[in-house]
């Protein structure tokens, strides 16, 4: 029997194999809630917290992107672990000053500083320091 035409029925949309679209609002919502518990391992390789245990996922966005949760690796589909990490290095940076990992709207570039080259993104609270420095 030649199993390459038989059609393959898509999987119901249930609360364990939700539509892309709730994977990716889901993800949004880990990104921009727990963004300080995403943690770089390695580079393009984060730690990713479960929305539902204490369990973290590894999730790496290259060489190739990948999600160690049941969801990817049952599905293939981009799991809702993998949206937060695409959204939160999209939409956030890292302080030269502090190096924590804030939303781009909170960093600010350096213009003129003795402490960091003009260019760097820093926080508001490594900026203040830096003023206060040349106070």
């Amino acid at each position: 029997m030649d199993t390459k035409r038989i059609p393959c029925t898509p999987r119901a949309n249930t609360a364990e194999h939700p539509p892309d679209e709730a994977r990716h609002s889901r993800g949004i919502a880990i990104a921009t809630n727990r963004l300080a518990e995403i943690k770089k391992l390695s580079p393009g390789c984060y730690s990713v917290p479960a929305s539902k245990s204490s369990a973290a996922y590894v999730v790496t966005v290259r060489p190739v992107e990948a999600c160690s949760c049941e969801d990817s690796l049952r599905t293939g589909n981009r799991c809702k672990h993998r949206h937060a990490v695409r959204y939160m290095l999209k939409k956030s940076g890292v302080c030269e000053g502090c190096g924590v990992r804030h939303w781009n709207e909170y960093l600010f570039e350096v213009a003129d500083s003795l402490t960091y080259f003009e260019g760097d993104m820093i926080c508001s609270g490594c900026a203040a320091d830096t003023a206060s420095e040349t106070a």
